[in-house]
């Protein structure tokens, strides 16, 4: 038991250095889509809104607030 929690632990110290974090792009729409079909990748996007529910139960588990 011992040896498996210190594997894990390993494996997250190992994981954290290899993290790479978000870039956020900072354009129009159509920008956007040209700088992805440039790098061949796709498109994440982000919405939030004041009003949404759920987006507000989420909102303290999103990326920018970890």
């Amino acid at each position: 038991m011992r040896f498996i929690l210190s594997f894990l632990f390993f494996a997250i110290c190992l994981n954290g250095i290899n993290a790479q974090g978000i870039e956020f792009f900072k354009g129009t729409w159509e920008e956007a889509l040209a700088e992805a079909k440039k790098q061949d990748k796709i498109l994440f996007v982000d919405a939030y809104a004041k009003w949404c529910g759920p987006c507000a139960i989420a909102s303290p588990w999103t990326i920018c607030s970890i």
